[in-house]
């Protein structure tokens, strides 16, 4: 539409100029010579005008049936929300899945922040629309709350700037988490398996795998003990590159196993490199040492509470 608009403002200033050059000097009399040069002009520049016009009517009819389209779409999920939501949950997250397949693996941890968001956002595209739909069936209309919010839990971790990686790094985990959790109960309670592809079925059954620890009772009741334990590590260097902090066992079970994720950040809160530490036998009481050894140089070692992942001992 823009190029449409250059052309008549470019014709109506030539036709113009060429008409004010052709009376220059003349008071209103009769035309000076090569006035009829400037007529040609004019009419040269007429069928421009005139082709221009049928591309501005294409293209705002074009928006407009885009936007009708979209519009009863909207409509059609206000109005029955039921019948649809788990078909298009389908189709979202297959969209989802085909934008992930699609992206390099990548080391970097801006890149990797924004793969993250092209793929989430190709997902709410689709699914976006149900936010605030109303629901019949109002355990359906539950399930799809709950899912919903994860997803836009996920859209708010995307948005985080590089600058908060760590933060971003934790919400984006707990932000899987609450979304695979809200993904085991539709797939539990709906016909979502069937409208999956083979390959879909797989990707779906390793989000649930992945999200069946964190549905353990046992575990989520003591998450927050754990994450208490962790949080305020300090990491020091100990030379040759290492670095290690310790931390006491104070929340009343022996841990068999336990790991968690740590993000090294530059002064500006940039990610430099992830690290994973683990301890073992760390029982009630006693001390665990966490370290790990990088070639990098950082500012801080931020601890991500939400990547953590043990075993207890409940004997």
């Amino acid at each position: 539409m823009r190029k449409s608009l250059i052309t008549l403002t470019a014709g109506m200033v030539l036709a113009i100029g060429l008409v004010a050059c052709s009376n220059g000097g003349q008071g209103g009399g009769e035309p000076a010579d090569g006035s009829s040069e400037s007529s040609a002009a004019v009419a040269e520049s007429s069928p421009a005008i005139a082709e221009s016009s049928p591309a501005v009517d294409v293209q705002a009819q074009t928006a407009a049936q885009a936007q009708a389209d979209a519009e009863a779409a909207a409509q059609a999920v206000r109005d029955n929300p039921d019948a649809s939501f788990v078909s298009d949950l389908a189709a979202a997250l297959s969209a989802r899945w085909a934008v992930a397949d699609a992206q390099a693996a990548t080391d970097d941890a801006v890149e990797d922040m924004r793969q993250y968001a092209e793929a989430v956002d190709a997902e709410w595209e689709i699914i976006g629309v149900y936010e605030d739909a109303v629901f019949e069936d109002e355990v359906l209309g539950e399930m799809a709350a709950a899912y919903l919010s994860a997803l836009k839990a996920q859209k708010d971790a995307a948005a985080m700037p590089d600058s908060e990686y760590a933060k971003y790094a934790n919400a984006r985990i707990e932000a899987n988490i609450a979304r695979g959790v809200a993904l085991t109960a539709l797939a539990d309670a709906t016909e979502l398996w069937s409208l999956l592809s083979e390959d879909g079925q797989v990707s779906l059954q390793g989000i649930l795998d992945d999200c069946a620890f964190y549905l353990d009772e046992q575990q989520v009741a003591h998450d927050s003990a754990i994450c208490e334990m962790i949080a305020p590590l300090e990491f020091a260097a100990t030379g040759g590159g290492a670095y290690s902090a310790t931390a006491v066992n104070t929340y009343g079970f022996d841990i068999t196993e336990i790991s968690f994720d740590v993000v090294l950040v530059d002064g500006d809160g940039r990610c430099v490199d992830e690290v994973e530490v683990e301890a073992y036998d760390w029982y009630q009481g006693t001390e665990a040492v966490f370290s790990f050894t990088t070639d990098k140089d950082f500012s801080e070692a931020v601890v991500v509470p939400a990547s953590c992942a043990w075993t207890i001992d409940m004997t």
